[in-house]
């Protein structure tokens, strides 16, 4: 029988590689054997928290805290998890202690970035960001992070080049080309935007704001019929945004399918809980273009010491008329 040291070597080079299902059920082994294992405790609760239990992995991480109260890696990684959980105020405590315990944390920094973004502080963001960055030069999170920080404040052209830094560090980093196209397609670079929106969809080819922006792309460009094939796609993935069933309707009223635009618009109005008027809504996370555009973003969380995402702008866009 291995001992536990070997198995959790084996988890933690299953869970590296992505193969979470046979992660988990060795991390829980090693804490049957040894319940007090604050790496196997810290680990399956980023394991849950992949999985999308984060209540589990804040509890999970609760307890290796416990455990080891001054070790800023399990505090970083704890407010990786309430991040996850929507638990933005108290992630930032925890980011906070773990740099006070240890100032050169990188993980630390990018993760405290992106719950400050959460929070609506994307001046804050981006001195964490950058010092993630500046600590970890080779970290393409950390850079993709400040791209995000940097649009939000209305500074596109630093944005961009932030995005091409994170892609020469990484170029499978779906995030960035995702990021990229989208700084793009505010400029009016709708073939620019298309390519790198369609690379980003070769890395994640079920992630249906991808779909929704692709299909937006298309139609800027006139090529309609795609243009439905991929909203139709981005519906399929996701049924209830609002703006893909708009921009689905516009799609389906430039082809002349008037009776079927009608019924796309009745469901995006039918499915909006932001504004009477969706599509005609801006929002201040681009610059004014000529397609405005209706928005919802979902942020991947970090942990301290992994290569995980730091901040995927995942964005469903209303295009005009």
């Amino acid at each position: 029988m291995a001992d536990s040291g070997a198995m959790l070597a084996r988890a933690r080079a299953a869970h590296d590689q992505g193969r979470l299902t046979e992660a988990v059920p060795l991390y829980r082994e090693v804490l049957a054997r040894e319940p007090g294992n604050t790496d196997a405790l810290q680990l399956l609760g980023r394991a849950m928290a992949a999985l999308g239990q984060t209540q589990q992995a804040v509890r999970l991480i609760e307890a290796a805290a416990q455990l080891q109260p001054s070790n800023p890696a399990i505090q970083a990684n704890l407010g990786g998890a309430l991040s996850a959980a929507g638990r933005h105020a108290e992630a930032l405590s925890c980011y906070d202690r773990a740099l006070a315990l240890q100032p050169d944390l990188a993980g630390a920094h990018r993760g405290r970035g992106m719950a400050l973004m959460r929070v609506g502080k994307p001046a804050a963001a981006l001195v964490s960001f950058l010092e993630a960055a500046r600590l970890a030069p080779d970290d393409d999170q950390a850079q993709n992070g400040a791209g995000v920080a940097l649009e939000r404040l209305n500074r596109p052209d630093e944005a961009r080049r932030c995005f091409e830094r994170a892609l020469a560090l990484n170029p499978r980093n779906a995030e960035a080309h995702h990021n990229l196209g989208l700084i793009e397609a505010a400029a009016g670079r709708h073939a620019e935007a298309l390519t790198s929106i369609e690379r980003a969809l070769a890395l994640q080819p079920n992630q249906p704001a991808l779909h929704g922006n692709r299909g937006t792309e298309l139609l800027a460009l006139g090529r309609r019929a795609e243009a439905l094939a991929s909203f139709d796609h981005a519906l399929r993935l996701a049924p209830q945004d609002a703006a893909v069933h708009h921009n689905r309707g516009l799609a389906l009223a430039s082809l002349k399918r008037h009776s079927e635009a009608l019924a796309s618009f009745s469901s995006a109005l039918g499915r909006s809980s932001v504004t009477r008027n969706p599509w005609r809504a801006s929002t201040r996370r681009w610059p004014a273009t000529r397609i405005p555009r209706m928005r919802s973003t979902t942020a991947v969380q970090c942990w301290c010491g992994c290569s995980g995402p730091a901040m995927l702008s995942r964005t469903s866009r209303a295009a005009s008329p």
